[in-house]
C-alpha cells in the first residue's frame, strides 16, 4: 500500500507510512488501483479536499511506472 496525504492548499504528495501524522489514504500498488483512486474525485473525498489539477497530474504519471 501507498500512502498519499493531502493539505489544505490542495496539494498531496506520497508519504512513507507513520512517519507523518495527518489525514491520509492507502491505495495499492498498481496501476489499476491508481486509475479508480484518481477518477470521479475519489482520492479528494477520502482526503477531504480538492486536489489540484497539477498535483492530480503528478499522482498519475507516478501511477503509470506502477505494474498492473
Amino acid at each position: 500500500m501507498i500512502r498519499i496525504m493531502g493539505n489544505e492548499d490542495g496539494g498531496a504528495v506520497i508519504a512513507p507510512p507513520g512517519k507523518r501524522q495527518g489525514r491520509s489514504a492507502y491505495i495499492c500498488k498498481s496501476k489499476d488501483c491508481w486509475e479508480k483512486g484518481l477518477k470521479k474525485d475519489r482520492l479528494d473525498q477520502s482526503l477531504r479536499i480538492n486536489i489540484r489539477s497539477e498535483t492530480k497530474a503528478e499522482l498519475s504519471r507516478f501511477g503509470e511506472t506502477l505494474s498492473r
